[in-house]
């Protein structure tokens, strides 16, 4: 059915609802989310390894990891998520 008031609105499903790049749908949604975050951050601990540690620390706390994992926990119901466990063992480990 089409909107006449509204023509260009898509109606998404709300289990893969997306807002600015964070998952707004169900946890199945959101661990998705966080899987793939995690797969990017575990690419980049093997490459952190042959810098300084105190470049590689900044690195993780100001450009790479962190931040992009904070905004995901902000705006999407990571609450629920049993991906956040694997996500923490990887930044001790990393640390």
């Amino acid at each position: 059915m089409h909107n006449m008031y509204a023509p260009n609105v898509v109606n998404v499903r709300c289990e893969n609802a997306m807002h600015l790049g964070a998952s707004i749908g169900n946890i199945a949604c959101v661990d998705a989310v966080l899987m793939q975050k995690l797969d990017e951050f575990k690419r980049l601990q093997h490459r952190l390894k042959l810098l300084n540690v105190h470049d590689a620390f900044c690195l993780i706390r100001n450009c790479f990891s962190l931040p992009k994992l904070l905004y995901t926990l902000r705006s999407a119901p990571c609450f629920a998520s049993t991906e956040l466990v694997h996500y923490d063992t990887l930044i001790r480990h990393t640390l």
